[in-house]
């Protein structure tokens, strides 16, 4: 009977774990008018790419900054969005050492695009899993009293319900968030990034 209750305490252990990752890491900030949406690209480009249009049409920007490709889009080329061709960061990577993870690069590229169109305020728009390390690498890329940063997962990504969090997919993606974020600590500490 002892075991059988330590199992169980175990379990609820690991349930609550899992539980804290997985609020942990979704970020959804109310947006702002802002003065352009920062779209961060990944297996499900299509579902972030609806958000940021979404965005736009409800009037929080009108440009949209693609920082792997390193493309700036203003409201009247938005049928040309969809139209990129090279793979991204493909040419951008060689400028950065080999164990920077593409989305501090993506960062690092949507700041130095972010200052050379003098814009101050941006929301970030990724997959809800991915925002909490957008958000953490943003602390050390921008300057954040110099400017004004939202953060929102694509409501076409969200969960249906809760049950849905416990399914393999999410479960991976999420461990893996969680680990790539103690990897850009772990290498910002190695190389002091």
């Amino acid at each position: 009977m002892l075991h059988i209750f330590k199992i169980i305490i175990i379990l609820l252990l690991c349930l609550t774990g899992y539980l804290g990752v997985v609020f942990y890491l979704n970020i959804n900030d109310k947006p702002a008018v802002s003065d352009a949406i920062v779209l961060f690209v990944g297996p499900d480009y299509d579902k972030r790419l609806q958000e940021a249009h979404q965005l736009m049409k409800e009037g929080y920007a009108d440009i949209l900054i693609v920082p792997a490709y390193r493309r700036t889009f203003v409201m009247s080329e938005r049928s040309n969005m969809k139209k990129i061709y090279s793979k991204p960061l493909q040419d951008i990577r060689k400028k950065y050492p080999k164990y920077y993870e593409n989305t501090h690069i993506e960062l690092l590229e949507a700041q130095s695009l972010i200052e050379k169109n003098g814009l101050k305020s941006v929301i970030m728009v990724s997959s809800p899993n991915h925002m909490r390390r957008i958000k953490i690498i943003s602390t050390f890329v921008f300057d954040l009293r110099d400017y004004s940063i939202c953060f929102i997962g694509s409501r076409y990504l969200k969960k249906r319900s809760l049950l849905s969090i416990f399914n393999w997919v999410n479960i991976k993606d999420s461990f893996r968030e969680m680990i790539k974020i103690f990897g850009f600590f772990a290498y910002r500490l190695m190389f002091k990034v």
